[in-house]
């Protein structure tokens, strides 16, 4: 009985309070931090960077358009206007949301990357006033995020119609900083 390991236990020899002491400095050394715990999660690391992205660019790609936007959020913006972020815009055909925030920030990088090398793609018509650049990076084949479309008219909306997107439009102003992102 002597010969056992006595690991994760307080020792047989000590009095119960200095074994409450050993538990809870164990307890202490244990614990992850709160900051640690949060970038551990790569889908929370993601949406810190894409949020970060938003702010300092004065864009709407993840405001808009984010995994953590619903579904409904976009039926009511084809119906409507009402955008997922609160603001009101005008009724629009399509609106999608990303499947994911990792995929989203992927998207971004992947056409930030294109623009550093000198890419210059037309103009894109999403843009305001025309300035942005649409960038339209390969993600691979699979699913990018979900779609909204209209059914009906602007006047007369008869309904909504959900489909998986594929693919994925980046529009970058012309220095580089992001406008707005969507999978499409």
């Amino acid at each position: 009985m002597g010969d056992t390991p006595n690991i994760g236990r307080p020792s047989r020899d000590t009095p119960a309070s200095s074994s409450k002491r050993e538990r809870a400095a164990t307890t202490h050394q244990g614990a992850q931090h709160p900051l640690a715990a949060k970038l551990a999660n790569p889908e929370r690391r993601a949406h810190a960077v894409n949020t970060m992205y938003d702010r300092q660019f004065s864009g709407h790609g993840n405001s808009r358009h984010g995994a953590q936007t619903t579904s409904a959020q976009h039926g009511q913006r084809v119906l409507t206007g009402a955008n997922p972020d609160g603001g009101n815009g005008r009724a629009v055909r399509k609106s999608s949301r990303w499947a994911n925030q990792q995929t989203q920030l992927a998207a971004r990088h992947s056409a930030q990357n294109a623009f550093r090398n000198g890419v210059r793609p037309n103009a894109a018509p999403e843009a305001q006033n025309g300035n942005g650049l649409a960038f339209s990076p390969n993600l691979g084949r699979g699913q990018t995020g979900q779609q909204a479309t209209r059914l009906g008219s602007v006047r007369n909306p008869t309904g909504v119609a959900r489909s998986p997107a594929h693919g994925a439009k980046v529009v970058l102003r012309p220095d580089g900083g992001f406008l707005t992102d969507f999978p499409e």
